[in-house]
């Protein structure tokens, strides 16, 4: 095959690989998961996005990271979060409620322990 990039999300490590085999054994992440994010019908595995192209790795990860941040409020407060897992921590002290804020995310519920969560940040009403 040919070579292709692999950029962790966490640390936004970069690195070139020549061979699949590489790839798998550096990230942890199959063949298998590799070629479908390659091929773009995948987002990220284990952490790792990977392309052919350097500037279309920049891409996925803005856009990875554009994804992750929703906004959320409680009809007083309105909070910025990076992760579900974040968001659910700060509402419930667990991680109880990441499936629901997702729920919510996509339109299927209205609203989960008195919050609301949307991709576009929430105007504020100050009276």
């Amino acid at each position: 095959g040919k070579p292709f990039y692999g950029l962790n999300i966490k640390d936004e490590n970069e690195i070139h690989f020549n061979y699949m085999s590489e790839a798998i054994k550096i990230t942890n992440v199959s063949d298998r998961h590799i070629r479908s994010i390659l091929s773009n019908s995948k987002k990220t595995s284990n952490g790792w996005i990977f392309d052919y192209s350097k500037d279309e790795l920049i891409k996925k990860l803005n856009e990875y990271k554009n994804i992750k941040i929703f906004y959320a409020t409680n009809g007083i407060d309105v909070k910025k979060f990076n992760s579900k897992s974040e968001a659910s921590r700060y509402i419930t002290g667990n991680l109880g409620i990441r499936n629901s804020i997702l729920k919510v995310l996509n339109g299927k519920i209205k609203e989960v322990c008195g919050w609301s969560f949307s991709k576009i940040p929430f105007e504020v009403n100050s009276n």
